[in-house]
């Protein structure tokens, strides 16, 4: 199971430490496969209810 994960004080500090990387990662990906530029929405979506939630 592929589970990436990221700690820090609290949920609202590991959310905003994170975003940037996430975004980065996830536009140069989206660029190669023709998708759009993630959202922060799409992101706090992913947080609290996708992939990305505990």
């Amino acid at each position: 199971m592929h589970a990436p994960g990221y700690v820090a004080d609290t949920d609202a500090q590991a959310r905003e430490e994170l975003y940037p990387h996430f975004k980065a990662n996830r536009d140069r990906i989206g660029r190669e496969r023709g998708w759009g530029p993630v959202t922060r929405e799409q992101f706090e979506a992913e947080a609290a209810h996708g992939a990305l939630s505990g």
